[in-house]
This record gives C-alpha cells, sequence and structure tokens, in this order.
C-alpha cells in the first residue's frame, strides 16, 4: 500500500482541512446537523444525553428552521435533522422535512428516531421527502428494551416499525428511502445472541425481503 499517497488523499478532504482551520472547509462546509429538538423521550443507557445536554430545553420554530434552510451554502450536500433529541417530539417535523426538500431538493435529508413517536399517520407524510432514517431499538424483548431504553415502548416501537415497512411495501422501489435498525450491541444486551437479533428485524422489517 502507497502510505504516502493515501496521507496526500487524505489531506485533501474538507474534514482533514476542517480540523487544521482551513477557512475554505468553515466556507464550503458540505453536512449540516439540524437539531429540531434538543428533547428525548428515552433514557438510553450508552447514550450521553443526560450529561452532555444543557439544561434549556425545547423545540424548534418553523420560522428559525426556515432562515437556516435559507442561509445554506450551496455546498451543503448532506443535513441530518437530528444530534442529541428525538426529532418527532418536535410536532412541526414533516413541515420542516417537507419544506427543506421543496426548497433543496439536491440534499441527502436524514433522520434517526428512537421510533416511539413514529407512527404511520406522521410517517407517510415524509418517507417520499427523506433519503436515509435510522430506527434505533437495541432489544429484541421487552424486558431487555427497558434494560437498555429505561422506558418501556418496545411493543409501540415494534408496531411502529411494523407500519414502516407496510408503508415502504407501498413505495416504488427506486422511491423508498433507505431505513435502517440501529441496534448497539452493550452489556445491557449481552444476553442476545447476534443470530438471534437478524433473524428478529428480518421477520419483523418485511420490507428487507422484497
Amino acid at each position: 500500500m502507497d502510505y504516502t499517497a493515501s496521507i496526500e488523499k487524505i489531506k485533501e478532504s474538507i474534514v482533514y482541512k476542517w480540523a487544521n482551520n482551513h477557512s475554505e472547509s468553515i466556507n464550503n462546509p458540505w453536512v449540516v446537523y439540524i437539531s429540531t429538538t434538543n428533547l428525548c423521550n428515552n433514557k438510553c443507557t450508552v447514550c450521553a444525553y443526560p450529561k452532555s445536554m444543557r439544561e434549556e430545553k425545547g423545540n424548534m420554530s418553523f420560522d428559525l428552521f426556515k432562515r437556516i434552510v435559507e442561509q445554506m451554502p450551496t455546498s451543503v450536500k448532506k443535513v441530518y435533522l437530528q444530534k442529541q433529541g428525538e426529532p418527532f417530539i418536535n410536532k412541526d417535523l414533516e413541515k420542516f422535512i417537507v419544506y427543506l426538500h421543496q426548497q433543496r431538493p439536491e440534499i441527502h435529508i436524514s433522520l434517526h428516531t428512537n421510533g416511539i413517536l413514529a407512527k404511520k399517520e406522521r410517517v407517510e407524510n415524509i418517507l417520499s421527502n427523506i433519503h436515509s432514517m435510522g430506527i434505533s431499538i437495541s432489544a429484541i424483548s421487552k424486558d431487555v428494551y427497558v434494560k437498555v431504553h429505561q422506558m418501556p415502548h418496545f411493543d409501540r416501537v415494534c408496531s411502529n416499525i411494523k407500519q414502516i415497512s407496510d408503508l415502504m411495501l407501498e413505495m416504488p422501489k427506486d422511491k423508498r428511502p433507505n431505513v435502517f435498525i440501529d441496534y448497539i450491541f452493550q452489556e445491557s444486551n449481552s444476553s442476545e445472541k447476534e443470530e438471534d437479533v437478524i433473524n428478529f428485524f428480518r421477520t419483523t422489517f418485511q420490507v428487507y425481503h422484497q
């Protein structure tokens, strides 16, 4: 392997330039995180949220979101609509997504949710406007879910995953966003085997078979 060539290639990356205070990387960002809320309805054992989030909490207004989108550089190619909070807590989330997609159709819109509030009537309004969505659930049983997420929402999340799967099956394959399960192996769910986890979600999330 030519390590010298690899290092030189790395130096051309935007991340490297940003880390070394190159002004061009600041003026031409390619990815943006927009935290539409810093509230969360889970207490995941591996999450830094309880210790790292500031005390002031709330939801972003649609007017503020519009101003952010209007000022977003043309270099931006991807937007994550989350950071340290559950995006579906903001009741205007669908409105945000539709607006962003309409204003900047070239941008890859990504979302990450714990699935608790991702009900069919909300998700069906955004699937055609996003490109990817992760669903965080690190358990395949009620007992383990409580250990990992510290909340009793296992059945609700599984039901929402099933409804999301059904909605996607109704969409043309080339129009479906990339929806994936974010399962983090940790001490709290060490009793669950990887093979069982994979089989569980393959069965629950039927869209993978289509």
